[in-house]
């Protein structure tokens, strides 16, 4: 009897899983020569988060509604010349979800994505690039703004042309195969024998993880991240960002990566099942060791403990407690913040933390914990049901040995870059900014606990439409979102 519970719950956890997008990137492949001899900027970009991303929703851009996404060219103007960069617009259908294809036209609820570090300096109506097709048809100037500093703010104007070159640059590849993601900064890959990270190159380096690891304890044992045994599939592929996700009956998970910065969205379902109690789960990354891993020496830190501590195999003094709100390896060859935003339901979160080089048999990977970090959520008696946690991780890539910046990251992740757009028309000396809306400050929407299934919508295609009037010169900055949306998996 125990046997036939025990392979049910692992097949509601593991039952249903698929992972494919339900998400768009777009992107061409062109390359493109500056042309020189421009005027002077009006303004020089200040913009200082170059590994920050800016989406900005077709909503403030009504100009280019309708009109096909593929004439679409993105530019900046910097050193007295106009250059491309790398962005994509991600289709997002009525229902909030990504979209591989809906139309191939620009509507409201589309999304324009780029770096911040690709914004340029501003410049005036009478500086565009030298292609006659664009200057048939407004153009959007894009203001980026850093609300931690409003002072530093970068420019990139969009354009509708069928023959303005694109960037040939991107930040991001996968190889399906290898089940391998590449980025400016980071190399990470997967492993269709468990669910979860299995490989992360830092800047060039070789492995330094020894794997992502989750433990679910329930009444009959204990459910590791072999229980999932599949390949991930992140087909669509932007130049800037990857979308990808899935589930089973238990677990759903979203991931979107940039270039150096990540983002996971986990949802798991800990409802108590007839004789089934869920005592905790747990999140966590562990490293190899950092003496073989090229890491050494590496430090751990986190919102409690400022003055970090050595990362080696030995044991340490790492509070449990208060729920800290980021931590961060830094080490030799790169370092990793790790920002939190968790739900525990009806559980208690605590910090999770081992650094113990000794053999654990029980243990999966290496069998072994280098600064293996996360987040631990404990029902709080056994006559009463976690319920259903969410949480979200957002971690940035950087360099080698950069000490405690923790908080830094975690100020520019909670205040995302602003955009602000206005249409210009070649030679006019007014800009039409766009009507204001109020900011949208959503974080990524967690799947409803609801066990039920979302279908998505057919939406009618955007007619094309003639740019309209000049409305209200009014605008208001649009924060960066990273919205994700999956349909609710859940079954009791």
């Amino acid at each position: 009897m125990l046997e036939r519970v025990w392979q049910l719950l692992v097949s509601l956890f593991a039952g249903g899983l698929f992972l494919g997008l339900i998400f768009a990137g777009t992107g061409q492949d062109h390359s493109a020569s500056a042309n020189t001899g421009q005027p002077a900027p009006v303004v020089p970009a200040s913009l200082q988060r170059d590994i920050d991303p800016l989406q900005v929703e077709g909503e403030i851009m009504p100009a280019f509604w309708g009109f096909p996404i593929d004439e679409l060219a993105l530019y900046k103007y910097d050193a007295g010349a106009w250059s491309p960069i790398p962005f994509q617009v991600d289709e997002v259908d009525a229902s909030g979800a990504y979209v591989t294809f809906e139309d191939g036209l620009m509507d409201a609820n589309d999304e324009l994505v780029f770096m911040g570090g690709d914004a340029g300096s501003s410049v005036l109506n009478n500086n565009w690039p030298d292609d006659a097709a664009s200057k048939l048809h407004s153009r959007y100037v894009i203001t980026a703004t850093d609300p931690l500093n409003p002072a530093d703010q970068g420019w990139v104007y969009l354009y509708r042309s069928p023959t303005l070159p694109h960037s040939n640059q991107s930040y991001i590849s996968w190889d399906y195969g290898q089940q391998t993601l590449t980025a400016s900064s980071y190399t990470l890959s997967f492993d269709s024998n468990f669910v979860g990270f299995a490989n992360l190159e830092l800047n060039g380096s070789g492995d330094v993880l020894d794997r992502q690891k989750i433990r679910v304890v329930n009444t009959f044992g204990v459910i590791t991240e072999e229980a999932i045994q599949a390949p991930v599939d992140l087909t669509n592929i932007g130049p800037v960002r990857a979308l990808g996700g899935g589930g089973g009956a238990l677990l759903n998970f979203a991931f979107a990566f940039y270039g150096a910065r990540m983002k996971i969205r986990l949802g798991v379902n800990m409802q108590d099942i007839g004789p089934i109690h869920f005592d905790s789960a747990r999140l966590s990354l562990d490293m190899l060791n950092p003496a073989t891993s090229e890491m050494a020496p590496a430090t751990y830190y986190d919102s409690n403990l400022a003055t970090g501590v050595p990362i080696d195999g030995m044991a340490d003094n790492v509070p449990p407690t208060p729920p800290n709100h980021w931590y961060e390896v830094s080490g030799a060859v790169g370092s990793l913040v790790h920002i939190f935003d968790v739900n525990p339901g009806n559980g208690i979160r605590t910090n999770y933390y081992l650094d113990n080089s000794s053999i654990d048999p029980d243990d999966t990977g290496d069998q072994r914990s280098y600064g293996d970090a996360g987040i631990l959520i404990s029902a709080p008696s056994p006559d009463i049901s976690i319920g259903y946690v969410t949480a979200a991780q957002t971690t940035y890539i950087l360099p080698a040995a950069q000490g405690n910046v923790g908080q830094t990251y975690t100020d520019r992740a909670h205040n995302p870059l602003t955009a602000a757009a206005a249409a210009e028309n070649y030679g006019s000396d007014v800009s039409t900014p766009t009507p204001g809306a109020t900011p949208s400050t959503t974080a990524t929407p967690a799947p409803s606990p609801t066990p039920t299934v979302t279908s998505t919508p057919t939406k009618t295609p955007t007619p094309t439409q003639t740019p309209p009037p000049s409305p209200s010169p009014t605008i208001t900055p649009r924060p960066t979102e990273w919205k994700l949306y999956l349909p609710a998996l859940w079954t009791n």
